[in-house]
């Protein structure tokens, strides 16, 4: 009867102390980045044209913010770049995790399917005076024809938010869709909580997500060299440094 009591008074007490430790973790001693990034897009770089694609009001109400950039550049010879581009002020932050943003969870969800094609995970981009790390995929549509090589990148607190690894379900790519979109959810989720763990981030604040891709009709890396080409056309970096 006594080792009961004894847990009883023990186990609250563990679980508050838990509770203390982990808001110490985050709040009493975060790590203070020195400098604050911030995108800006470009609607109109030379030699494109930019066909705008209104977002409906139901996904507008799922990402949670109005601050949405969406559509297609038709550049020279015909090339298209369809892009996209969100940001959340900091007083909204909260209101849905940007991780439910990304390709590898939205494009799986409407049926579209990851493939292996020699690409790498991740590629550095020019913007502005930096180089800046997109995550990197091919994906083929639920038509099947054809294929897309996307890259995104997500800025939360002002600081870059890197993917630790690819959610690889090339091996599973016949799977159903909704069990794709499962796993893919908790993949990207769970290495969002891992990041702020590690970092000490409390994962709020200001956060932007930009995406932007072309079709693979001469391979991935003629794909991937025109997306780099059109980076620094379309986005800018602005970076704010921070006193410690």
């Amino acid at each position: 009867m006594k080792s009961y009591r004894s847990l009883a008074v023990l186990l609250p007490a563990v679980f508050f102390g838990l509770i203390v430790a982990a808001r110490a973790w985050f709040w009493s001693a975060p790590s203070t980045p020195t400098e604050f990034l911030r995108f800006t897009v470009n609607p109109e770089p030379a030699s494109w044209k930019f066909v705008p694609e209104p977002v409906g009001q139901a996904a507008q109400d799922i990402l949670a913010t109005t601050n949405l950039f969406n559509g297609t550049f038709i550049g020279p010879k015909d090339q298209r770049i369809t892009a996209f581009a969100a940001h959340w002020r900091a007083e909204s932050s909260e209101a849905m995790s940007v991780v439910q943003h990304t390709p590898d969870i939205c494009w799986v969800g409407a049926g579209w399917k990851p493939s292996l094609a020699g690409q790498p995970e991740r590629a550095e981009f020019s913007v502005g005076e930096r180089a800046i790390p997109f995550e990197c995929r091919v994906f083929t549509p639920p038509s099947g024809h054809g294929q897309e090589l996307v890259v995104w990148c997500t800025l939360v607190g002002g600081a870059l938010i890197v993917e630790t690894d690819r959610w690889s379900i090339e091996q599973n790519a016949e799977a159903e869709s909704r069990t794709r979109f499962f796993w893919a959810a908790r993949r990207v989720g769970a290495n969002q909580f891992v990041k702020n763990l590690q970092q000490r981030r409390r994962g709020v604040g200001e956060k932007q997500f930009v995406r932007f891709s072309t079709s693979m009709t001469d391979g991935w890396e003629s794909a991937l060299e025109r997306l780099k080409a059109f980076a620094p056309q379309w986005l800018e970096l602005s970076v704010e440094s921070k006193t410690m």
